[in-house]
């Protein structure tokens, strides 16, 4: 029961990550890693917003940074629009 009340917790978050689009050059990314702003920084983008997660952080940067960032590992680099979209906000 447990499991089944935790795979109805997280689908729909989790469907939502793997249809997001590629990030855009420029525009708002949500970098997803074990180290996201280190990743970020070290990869030349920009940390953007106040706050980041323990593994997440949302970014901005240039198709080189998005490329050095799926270099580093990130484990999900992709564009953020959705998650705006999610609180009523259009980016």
């Amino acid at each position: 029961m447990a499991a089944a009340l935790c795979l109805c917790a997280f689908a729909g978050p989790l469907a939502a990550l793997a249809q997001a689009d590629a990030p855009s050059p420029h525009a708002p990314m949500l970098v997803i890693s074990g180290a996201a702003v280190e990743q970020i920084v070290d990869a030349g983008g920009e940390v953007v917003g106040p706050f980041t997660a323990p593994f997440a952080a949302l970014a901005a940067g240039d198709r080189a940074v998005i490329e050095r960032l799926e270099a580093a590992d990130a484990w999900l680099v992709v564009d953020a629009a959705w998650l705006a979209a999610l609180c009523g906000v259009a980016i």
